[in-house]
């Protein structure tokens, strides 16, 4: 593995550093917290209720706790394939993070050619337009290498769709990724969208 891929990045009081498992806890209730202040939206009839119904797998009942022991196992046994980077802010703590994983292009009835997924991208909202998702990206993009990166993003976050755009991204007429079968308690599903930024040589 590159040493490129263990660089700490200092900037601004913010470190961007590789996650350790002791942080998946930590990441869970971020995903929590920006889900709640992202993704309720009255057009889509997704109300905050619908997403504080979800498990985030972020409490101490023995679901979240399998879930979390089997994150820990991927990081700790498939580095190769899978990257979590954190911001922290000046107090240590974390406030972002990017999971990134590499994938061969056959797991879907779509084939494509091999890509880097960014499988998650959260910052919390009092860290935003700090440049901090911007660092994250990079690490990224630095790590996947000649990759195609892709990510599925929800079809109405624009703030989202801006940044993926701003960085290359264009969206796809055709989906990949299959419909995700983890509704709300509701029934409800938030529509998502595909976007790639094919690599340039």
């Amino acid at each position: 593995m590159s040493l490129d891929s263990f660089r700490n990045t200092q900037e601004g009081g913010f470190k961007i550093e590789l996650a350790s498992p002791a942080n998946i806890q930590r990441l869970q209730e971020i995903i929590r917290a920006c889900w709640l202040d992202t993704y309720p939206n009255a057009e889509h009839g997704i109300t905050a209720e619908d997403i504080a119904g979800k498990n985030f797998f972020d409490g101490d009942d023995g679901e979240a706790r399998e879930y979390r022991e089997g994150r820990k196992r991927e990081m700790i046994e498939d580095p190769e394939n899978e990257h979590t980077w954190v911001a922290k802010n000046e107090k240590k703590e974390i406030v972002g993070f990017l999971r990134m994983h590499k994938a061969d292009g056959t797991e879907y009835m779509r084939k494509v050619k091999p890509y880097a997924e960014i499988d998650k991208i959260f910052i919390l909202k009092d860290f935003r337009a700090r440049g901090l998702g911007q660092k994250l990206m990079d690490e990224a993009e630095a790590w996947a290498g000649n990759l195609d990166i892709r990510a599925e993003v929800v079809a109405y976050n624009e703030d989202a769709i801006r940044f993926y755009e701003r960085n290359g991204f264009v969206k796809e007429d055709e989906k990949l990724f299959p419909p995700d079968t983890r509704r709300f308690p509701s029934g409800k599903e938030l529509p998502k969208m595909d976007m790639v930024k094919v690599y340039k040589s």
